[in-house]
């Protein structure tokens, strides 16, 4: 014997159904019939008719009874059938979502590849601006240097120059405290500005020598503060960044 399926037992339970309504209408019909033949019998055929009457009622229960089982059956099938269709629902969703799921974490995945990539460049990047940076402050050193030998060079100069005019100043007091000592000894002479190797023509070189001096007094002032502004507008910006 073939097992049945769903529908084809929900199909059968309908046919006995129909079956057992009409039986039951014809056990109602046959009840009816009874009771209404009952009237102007005697005792005994009365007797034998409501026995009959009330096999006909036993059966009507029974039938009464196999109907309201079927209906049960038939709405827990529908019933069953609702909740395998919401089943079958809920898988679809389930497998859905694990479709979205397994795509989010590619995505993840991938842009945390992404990330990965961006920081070993960014880090890359990085390294390499601070060895243009390094290499551009080494640049700054070297010019500062050169330009503070220079500042010394003319350090030098001008105190050599200072040395000069102070000779100049120490000359001139002797030739005022020869003018008051008007016979005085001629050696004294000797320590003249002439005699120390300055003639009068030397007078206008030491002058313009003084003007030297000052000039170069304000040129190093100039030439630091030039230095100092060149060494921040030389900074690259990536300084500026750093800090």
């Amino acid at each position: 014997m073939t097992a049945l399926s769903q529908e084809e037992i929900l199909q059968s339970t309908r046919t006995v159904v129909q079956g057992l309504e009409a039986l039951k209408e014809e056990h109602e019909s046959i009840k009816g019939t009874l009771v209404n033949s009952i009237q102007g019998l005697s005792a005994d055929e009365s007797a034998l008719i409501e026995e009959k009457a009330l096999i006909v009622e036993k059966n009507l229960d029974m039938l009464r009874l196999g109907i309201e089982e079927a209906q049960v059956m038939m709405a827990l099938a529908g019933h069953l059938q609702t909740v395998e269709a919401e089943k079958q629902k809920l898988k679809a969703q389930v497998r859905r979502l694990c479709q979205e799921n397994a795509w989010l974490r590619d995505e993840l995945n991938s842009t945390q590849q992404k990330l990965q990539s961006s920081g070993q460049a960014n880090n890359r990047s990085s390294i390499r601006m601070s060895h243009a940076v390094t290499s551009r402050v080494f640049d700054l050193c070297e010019d500062l240097l050169s330009w503070f030998v220079q500042v010394a060079q003319l350090e030098e100069e001008k105190k050599h120059l200072e040395y000069i005019n102070s000779i100049k100043k120490y000359d001139s007091d002797q030739q005022e405290s020869e003018r008051t000592m008007e016979q005085s000894d001629s050696r004294s002479n000797d320590h003249t500005l002439q005699d120390l190797g300055f003639g009068p023509e030397e007078d206008e070189e030491i002058s313009a020598y003084r003007v030297l001096v000052e000039e170069w007094d304000g040129m190093i002032d100039r030439i630091s503060s030039v230095v100092l502004l060149k060494c921040y507008c030389s900074l690259p910006p990536e300084i500026g960044v750093m800090e």
